[in-house]
């Protein structure tokens, strides 16, 4: 039996029960990897989907309804492989979605500007002779975009963290290439309410240690402080918030926890300074993925988990306090 997947959208209720699931997909596999809540209560979300059995993928944009009824979809691509891995929301009602192409030459990071019904008005593509890879992108306040990646067409050719700020139009206003390590990536990036920006990521050395690595920029991507974060000797980071105090929150996984890989959520303070980290998990591997904070205070972490449920892996939401602590929905 060949498994194919779908994009599944899961609302749950404030004590974490399902309220509904809906699926979006065909007989081949496609996936979701961005989401945004939209001010009519409807969702959009951004991935990959294949058209046939030996097609490639294209850049998938769906927009559904406040029940995950489908409204609509679109699809960016060409003869090869291209993914959309994020999705924000821009001033004017419309999208913005960053992601890879292999259409139009080497591995690109793809920047697709969109009307609110997914219409394309605008693309860029960034990069070089080498492979480039985009995993995050949000429209800045000035109307422009930055977002981050990994280049390895620019300084280390194992692959550096990538930043890029662009103007409205996508042309390029600035670029930081950070770590100059074996291998360094950007997970995520967030403005700040200072009006600078927060990236975090991860390196990789010879040893194939890996760290956490939190970057604070100012608005020109000038350097405020580094820091790195090592809780065991393979940690990788995911996601990055401000909380409304101020600080910032990661999520991600390590190798140091209840079993193999675990789940990994820490604090640290304006300064980069940590406060407080836990791991979630079982005996058997753990990935974590976003993280964001919730009206009381605490955090709702989602990955996935082989511990528990099915065996396999399996979508794990997990709703914390203020310090990380978990607790039941309130």
């Amino acid at each position: 039996m060949t498994l194919t997947r779908e994009v599944l959208l899961l609302k749950l209720d404030p004590l974490g029960n399902e309220v509904w699931n809906v699926q979006f997909g065909g007989e081949e596999s496609d996936a979701g990897y961005g989401i945004v809540k939209l001010d009519d209560e409807g969702f959009a979300i951004v991935g990959y989907t294949r058209l046939g059995e030996d097609s490639d993928s294209d850049v998938w944009l769906i927009r559904t309804d406040a029940n995950g009824n489908l409204e609509w979809a679109e699809t960016y691509g060409g003869s090869e492989n291209d993914v959309g891995v994020s999705l924000g929301r821009t001033s004017d009602g419309g999208y913005v979605v960053t992601g890879e192409t292999r259409s139009l030459g080497d591995v690109d990071i793809w920047l697709i500007k969109t009307n609110n019904t997914g219409e394309v008005e605008w693309q860029r593509t960034y990069g070089g002779a080498e492979d480039d890879y985009a995993s995050s992108v949000i429209q800045t306040t000035d109307g422009g975009y930055i977002l981050t990646g990994m280049t390895s067409s620019f300084g280390n050719s194992a692959g550096d963290l990538w930043v890029v700020k662009t103007d409205l139009t996508g042309e390029i206003e600035w670029d930081r290439i950070m770590c100059g390590s074996l291998l360094a990536y950007g997970s995520s990036v967030i403005q700040t309410e200072d009006g600078g920006y927060c990236v975090v990521g991860g390196k990789r050395s010879v040893t194939d240690e890996g760290d956490g690595y939190l970057v604070k920029m100012d608005p020109d991507g000038n350097d405020e402080w580094t820091h790195t974060y090592n809780y065991s000797y393979s940690d990788r980071t995911a996601s990055v918030i401000q909380t409304v105090e101020g600080d910032y929150v990661v999520s991600g996984t390590t190798l140091f926890g209840n079993g193999a890989q675990d789940i990994w959520v820490f604090r640290v303070d304006s300064y980069g300074n940590l406060v407080w980290n836990h791991t979630y998990g079982g005996a058997e591997n753990e990935i974590g993925g976003l993280v964001r904070q919730t009206n009381d205070g605490g955090f709702v972490v989602t990955g996935r988990t082989m511990s528990f449920g099915n065996g396999f892996f399996d979508l794990w939401v997990i709703k914390t306090d203020h310090n990380g602590f978990t607790v039941p929905f309130e």
